[in-house]
């Protein structure tokens, strides 16, 4: 009985125990830390970051002197700067289709002062717009340029200019806002004193209309070569290689929820579910792809702008440009159907010189491809140039004798594409050779690289 009794009484102090806790718990609020999700901090990118006017600058400027003479100002040479700083300004209108004879070339070419700004690619009429200011031309007509040649229209007391497209062999005539003392004042002797005097290695080709009523006129397509030997170095420089993690940090928003994968050639690709980044066992480049993006269309007014600038914003936000670069090509671009997916690539420059390899993957470019204007695969290479070491001086030969070389070889003219005088690079152990070399482009083959200086030509 007593014993029920004290089991009774040890129940209901629990109970009240009980009562008196979750009424402590119920009435109290306890000082909780606010506890809130970690911002993602984005790595710093390896290198700069680039717009639209930064990547599209023309390869070289060629200075007609109308005497049958020719000077090149080549990419960031001082007369080169000076121009590209008024381009901006610039306006062209009243835009009319038209078509010359080779008299007509050779009048502009050789007998009046003109400036011919030369491209190695197409820019179409959408991007152009952000180089200069197009007023009232007709967009059916108008559909890219590849050079623009300026010269003085005497009669009018004004300067006009050609637009000419290579890819198109199209030529339309236009107004500038350009005065004529101010192409007077380019041919000045103290601005062409430095300037390399060119020969012509070739000045027309084919057209390409049937027509018989055409057949007369010509489309001016020049290959430009020095004219005489000059002067170039050869580089040994240092690189820094980019890691592993440092790539997939900056290709991924969260590098840790990747899972890998190493295929038998030592390739590892790294994926997130929807991307996926692809490393060769050599480690010296990446290939990201997002294959959703394949499948997306265009739909902005602007389609060439808008696909260019998401490549380069996508460059910028991960991993940067890690060195100079400028477009080299445009491929796959169709001006008419807007889904088409677009082939943009960058080439990197030491001073006025592309880099060029010729084994192998190029580790000298930057490639993207655009779908719907988003990036749907990227080339990127896994290195830095650091600093030179070695600095050697070297003479490099001369159109003419280029053009001899290319006639031993059985190449004729309308084989050439274009040529191009750059760097060959080459990986030693920790550090990357550059020589002088001819970059001989060939219709529908693979390019030549020819060893330019004088002691190794032709190797």
């Amino acid at each position: 009985m007593e014993l029920e009794r004290l089991k009774t009484i040890v129940l209901t102090l629990l109970i009240i125990i009980s009562l008196m806790l979750s009424g402590f718990l119920w009435n109290s609020t306890p000082e909780l830390e606010n506890l809130t999700p970690s911002d993602y901090v984005a790595p710093q990118p390896a290198g700069h970051k680039y717009e639209v006017t930064d990547v599209i600058r023309p390869s070289f400027l060629m200075f007609h002197t109308g005497e049958g003479k020719h000077r090149k100002a080549p990419i960031e040479s001082a007369m080169y700067e000076k121009l590209m700083s008024r381009m901006n300004q610039w306006y062209f209108y009243n835009f009319v289709d038209t078509h010359l004879v080779k008299e007509e070339w050779e009048e502009l070419i050789n007998k009046r002062r003109s400036v011919e700004i030369v491209y190695n690619h197409e820019i179409p009429a959408d991007i152009a717009s952000e180089l200069f200011t197009l007023r009232s031309h007709a967009e059916g007509n108008f559909r890219s340029i590849s050079r623009i040649l300026l010269y003085e229209n005497e009669e009018k007391n004004a300067v006009d200019a050609l637009l000419i497209s290579n890819r198109n062999q199209q030529v339309i005539r236009v107004h500038t806002s350009v005065e004529p003392e101010e192409v007077e004042n380019l041919f000045a002797p103290g601005n062409l004193a430095g300037l390399s005097e060119q020969i012509l290695y070739r000045t027309f080709v084919d057209r390409l209309e049937d027509d018989i009523r055409t057949t007369r006129y010509a489309f001016y397509d020049p290959i430009y070569l020095p004219g005489g030997r000059e002067k170039m170095s050869r580089y040994r420089y240092f690189y820094q290689p980019l890691t592993v993690q440092q790539v997939l940090n900056a290709m991924f928003v969260d590098a840790s929820l990747t899972r890998q994968v190493t295929e038998r050639d030592g390739t590892m690709i790294y994926t997130n579910g929807s991307q996926s980044v692809s490393i060769p066992s050599e480690r010296n480049y990446l290939l990201y792809r997002h294959p959703m993006h394949e499948w997306e269309k265009a739909q902005g007014e602007r389609p060439n702008y808008e696909a260019l600038s998401s490549a380069l914003s996508f460059i910028n936000q991960h991993g940067g440009w890690i060195g100079r670069y400028y477009l080299e090509s445009v491929d796959d671009v169709n001006f008419v159907n807007r889904e088409n997916t677009v082939a943009y690539r960058f080439r990197q420059y030491i001073g006025t010189y592309p880099l060029f390899s010729g084994d192998g993957p190029d580790l000298n470019t930057i490639s993207a491809r655009v779908s719907g204007g988003n990036v749907s695969e990227l080339y990127y290479p896994m290195r830095q140039l650091d600093l030179y070491f070695e600095r050697i001086p070297v003479t490099v030969v001369s159109g003419t004798e280029l053009m001899k070389w290319l006639e031993n070889k059985g190449i004729n003219k309308h084989q050439v594409g274009s040529i191009e005088l750059g760097l060959y690079t080459r990986s030693i152990y920790d550090f990357i050779e550059m020589k002088p070399c001819w970059v001989v482009y060939l219709k529908d083959k693979e390019p030549l690289y020819v060893e330019a200086d004088v002691a190794g030509f032709g190797k």
